[in-house]
């Protein structure tokens, strides 16, 4: 290896648990000697060495040598140490193999195999051009894409946009730091064989915590956003864990910054099971009442010919929402006597990050995430599957989609549905003289949301109708309360990420615990651990938020369980 040449500590790879705490970064600089970066470990093992071995196996580790002559007598916590390594040290044979080593119990404590630097590829050659620079690297034609990054692990979120010359820019990136070897990481594919074939798409290591900042990716000149890069990743070398990811493309082609659609049985073709529709204009034609559900974040439309009819056009509208996001508007329970949630029979709809717009009918069982796992029927579930019919199905789904539209942060989604009830889990929507008491929200998006079944998440502690009686009729004389139509997206709690922020408006550390060895375990609210994104609980541990655990083999543990059914929704 070369002096500049480093790798990661494995001890994840080697030993279940991290023994020891063992973690950190090696670099080699010369033949005698090597620096490790953010070396840490519990100081515990009665005679822990630097040690050199042939190779990783037991056998060679038994045959091994210590790579250091002093003993590591104390805890270290992320400090950077200097190793002065015994004459016969050889990097090439037999000290491929550094370890933090046991004598006493004959144990591995971490590891990492030092292997010979990659040849780096020669530059390429230049293209021929017509007077325009040549870019840095192949971006395919996706200048001025733009998508989320998935949030799988470690907090990790953001929007992704690709500039000219393959320049690529995260708005609001968010990461813990926590992961001792975390990159950005180009793939073919999210496949898992390809991002473990993958490669650094930059080369610097992602060494702190990042809370929704700007930041910009120096993708390396070998990449090809359409070719060996279409998968932009956080991704820890150590652990081979992807902790969240986007799929690159070309941008979404749109007519003046807007994108409009429209659907009817007629129009709506199929494209891998996804509506793809025609362009129109979205609001309802001719005279319109509007109401204001959230200030400056939530209305509905709808024509005023709607009084004492079978059918009910309306237009929900929301500005401000995440790329991912959800929201509903319908009505109450009328035997609550005011806008209770639970009862309640809402309209759901948004627009996916695909650009594919969705509206279905919900019903909204109890304060929990719809049980999807086992037959979407508890808590809040779309009528098809409490009604044990397909997603999408129309014999559950009497929400037809008529229109949406996406225009700078603000969306807009028309739907028709009934007056009157279809199916025991519907209400009936007034349009008479007398009102009815409504309930309405926005919110997040889960994973894997499809048109059929877009998986409604938490909606915060503020984005919602409060549980008091407010009432609304869909008939004429109905005063309109909207001032002025929604523009650009507004500062509000849930703008930016689409995650459930802090108290304070930004996410906190994730807690450790470390030498405790009994745990109270109960259930909270998720205030700054949505990871990812949950029905607003999560498990509190010795009063921390889904706090990290520190153990250690050999050592009992107890754990007070105290947490509810309520927690089946848990991520």
């Amino acid at each position: 290896m070369s002096a500049t040449d480093s790798t990661e500590l494995a001890a994840a790879a080697r030993w279940v648990g991290g023994a020891r705490m063992v973690a950190g970064t090696v670099t080699v600089n010369n033949c005698s000697s090597v620096t490790v970066d953010g070396f840490t470990y519990d100081g515990a093992a009665p005679a822990a060495y630097w040690w050199c071995a042939k190779s990783s196996s037991r056998a060679d580790l038994l045959a091994g040598f210590r790579a250091a002559p002093a003993r590591l007598t104390r805890a270290y916590n992320e400090e950077k140490v200097q190793v002065a390594l015994v004459p016969q040290a050889d990097f090439s044979t037999n000290c491929r193999v550094l370890a933090v080593w046991c004598e006493q119990f004959a144990a591995n404590f971490g590891d990492v195999t030092i292997t010979p630097a990659a040849k780096k590829a020669p530059p390429a050659a230049p293209r021929a051009t017509t007077g325009a620079a040549t870019p840095a690297c192949a971006n395919g034609g996706f200048s001025g894409f733009e998508g989320d990054l998935s949030t799988l692990e470690h907090q990790v979120a953001g929007r992704v946009r690709i500039g000219p010359d393959c320049g690529v820019s995260v708005k609001g990136f968010t990461y813990d730091g926590a992961a001792p070897a975390a990159h950005w990481w180009c793939a073919e594919s999210n496949s898992r064989a390809d991002l473990l074939a993958g490669f650094r798409a930059a080369p610097a290591r992602l060494t702190r915590a990042y809370n929704g900042e700007q930041v910009s990716v120096p993708i390396v000149p070998n990449a090809n956003l359409s070719g060996n890069c279409r998968i932009l990743a956080v991704w820890c070398e150590v652990f081979k864990a992807d902790f969240g990811h986007v799929v690159l493309g070309a941008p979404a082609k749109t007519t003046a910054g807007s994108a409009a659609v429209t659907a009817s049985p007629t129009d709506v073709t199929r494209a891998g099971g996804n509506p793809t529709m025609k362009m129109t204009s979205v609001l309802p034609a001719g005279p319109t009442y509007c109401r204001e559900l959230l200030s400056g974040s939530l209305q509905i439309v709808w024509p005023k010919s709607v009084a004492g009819s079978k059918t009910i056009n309306a237009t929900l509208i929301a500005s401000g929402l995440p790329p991912r996001s959800w929201m509903a508007f319908g009505f109450a329970d009328p035997a609550k006597k005011r806008s209770a949630m639970i009862g309640s029979d809402v309209v759901v709809a948004g627009i996916l990050p695909s650009g594919e717009p969705f509206a279905v009918d919900y019903y909204l069982g109890s304060h929990e995430q719809c049980n999807y796992a086992s037959g979407a029927n508890k808590g809040v579930c779309p009528d098809a599957g409490l009604l044990g019919v397909p997603p999408g199905s129309p014999a559950a789904n009497n929400v037809k989609l008529l229109a949406a539209k996406k225009e700078g942060g603000v969306i807009s989604v028309t739907f028709s549905r009934p007056a009157a009830a279809s199916d025991r889990f519907d209400r009936d929507w007034p349009t008479g003289p007398s009102p009815a008491f409504v309930v309405f929200a926005t919110g997040p998006l889960a994973e894997g949301s499809t048109v059929a079944q877009p998986a409604v998440l938490y909606h915060g502690p503020v984005n919602h109708s409060p549980e008091v009686p407010v009432s609304l009729q869909f008939s004429f004389g109905t005063p309109s309360t909207c001032t002025k139509p929604l523009t650009a997206a507004p500062t509000s709690a849930s703008a930016g990420t689409g995650l459930l922020p802090a108290p304070e408006g930004a996410r906190q550390p994730v807690a450790t615990l470390s030498g405790v060895t009994a745990f109270d375990v109960t259930i909270g609210t998720n205030l700054n651990y949505p990871n990812p994104p949950g029905w607003g609980l999560s498990y509190w541990i010795n009063g921390r938020e889904s706090p990290v655990l520190r153990v250690l083999r050999g050592t009992t543990y107890t754990f007070k369980i105290k947490a509810s059914a309520a927690g089946q929704g848990l991520p």
